[in-house]
């Protein structure tokens, strides 16, 4: 791509998309033409705390699949995922509800499982979130974190 322009303009394809008041289903099909030829097919639906996606992948013949299921509350998030590739070429992100302040968007290649917890709770300005992430491909994988936050009163204000 030229500099300053996106190098995914040339993904050609697009979505559709249904809501009512308390769900949401959705499908989108895009494709990459050049060097890569690829293709990937998203399907997702969400329904009061549940969200539930489905996403295929293929790419110079190789293929990738992941399913996910997701529950939130407002003090809980629970999350799990299969996923299968067959090498990194077809790896499939998925972004992760993560600690406050933070973004996780993994790559995910191989074959396994993946899944995490979240947790947090509000008392008087303070916040304690917690959350474990456990992935199961070759090896079994576990990570931790917990975080306190404090914020009282006005913030930057000279």
């Amino acid at each position: 791509a030229e500099p300053g322009t996106s190098g995914m303009q040339n993904e050609l394809g697009g979505g559709v998309d249904g809501r009512g008041r308390r769900w949401r289903v959705y499908a989108e099909i895009y494709r990459r033409p050049q060097r890569e030829r690829s293709q990937r097919w998203r399907l997702g639906a969400d329904r009061a705390g549940w969200r539930w996606r489905g996403e295929i992948q293929r790419s110079r013949g190789e293929w990738g699949a992941l399913g996910s299921a997701r529950y939130r509350r407002r003090w809980l998030v629970l999350h799990i995922s299969r996923f299968r590739t067959d090498s990194y070429a077809t790896r499939m992100y998925e972004c992760e509800a993560d600690l406050p302040e933070t973004v996780s968007i993994r790559p995910l290649y191989g074959s396994g499982w993946r899944g995490y917890a979240q947790v947090s709770c509000r008392w008087q300005g303070w916040t304690l979130s917690g959350r474990y992430r456990l992935q199961w491909d070759r090896r079994i994988r576990r990570y931790g974190g917990v975080q306190f936050d404090w914020a009282h009163g006005e913030i930057d204000k000279h």
